[in-house]
């Protein structure tokens, strides 16, 4: 089934599988068109995946960033504050 899949070798395979069962072809197009979609959605998860724990991490980046800038101007604050 695996080389059905990959398009190997199916021309061999359905020469010598029509004959002997000609709705085999309704499965092997089925077979194909199905297996290829799935595989297709394999392969666009991982790179999702991949976009997404990259866009998490440089959030992240960023909050930490924010954070220490708010927590420095917050101590200048309190400074300016103190001096009145």
């Amino acid at each position: 089934m695996f080389t059905v899949l990959t398009l190997e070798g199916r021309p061999d395979i359905a020469t010598q599988v029509i004959p002997q069962a000609p709705f085999a072809r309704l499965f092997f197009v089925s077979y194909i068109a199905i297996n290829s979609f799935t595989v297709l959605n394999l392969m666009i998860a991982v790179i999702i995946g991949a976009m997404q724990k990259e866009y998490d991490d440089n959030a992240e980046e960023e909050r930490e960033d924010i954070t220490e800038e708010l927590a420095a101007l917050r101590e200048q604050s309190e400074l300016l504050t103190a001096k009145k």
